[in-house]
């Protein structure tokens, strides 16, 4: 999905994954959040997916909680 000439530049592809939980409760499981546009933390990003569901990040260790506004 993402591939290295993504980080080449900083901040020069600002794309976000949602928590398929919070793309449920949130956005009521509307696929055509793909493309849209949100503000997360004063940054303007791009939706191109939702993650599968129960996916809860790459590290096992720690579950951090999400910092989207309700």
């Amino acid at each position: 999905m993402f591939t290295p000439e993504d980080d080449r530049v900083p901040s020069g592809h600002p794309y976000l994954v949602l928590n398929y939980d919070y793309w449920k409760t949130r956005f009521a499981a509307d696929p055509e959040i793909l493309g849209k546009e949100l503000t997360v933390n004063n940054y303007k990003m791009t939706v191109v997916g939702v993650a599968q569901q129960g996916f809860d990040g790459v590290s096992l260790a720690t579950r951090q909680k999400s910092s989207f506004p309700s």
